[in-house]
């Protein structure tokens, strides 16, 4: 299927495109900030995932995928290692968070006639 070299290369390169996401993340800040950690942080997340993928496909190590957490268990032991997908995911929740909470906001004001709710 695919060679065990191409994961690695495509491991390397979400590796390397991290380190570019917190460089990014400490330089930027505001829309720019939100947008570029948006649209990079999607792209590790495909990649990340990808390896995820293939990896359970082309080996015979099983993964298991746990909150924030990825166990990699193979006949001779297993290795607990964060999974930096989701924990990507959480950090674009919390650079759109006021974003998101002022939507739910106007939403529920709006749901309700303009009145706001206790």
């Amino acid at each position: 299927m695919f060679s065990p070299g191409f994961v690695y290369e495509l491991s390397a390169i979400v590796g390397a495109l991290v380190v570019a996401l917190i460089i990014l993340s400490s330089l930027l800040r505001g829309a720019l900030l939100r947008a570029a950690v948006t649209i990079l942080g999607l792209v590790v997340v495909l990649l990340h995932y990808t390896v995820v993928y293939l990896v359970v496909t082309s080996t015979g190590v099983q993964l298991t995928v746990l909150p924030l957490l990825i166990v990699e268990s193979t006949p001779k032991g297993s290795t607990l290692y964060p999974d930096i997908g989701q924990i990507i995911v959480l950090g674009i929740l919390f650079l759109w968070w006021d974003k998101i909470a002022g939507a739910l906001k106007k939403r529920e004001q709006h749901g309700n006639g303009g009145a706001v709710s206790p």
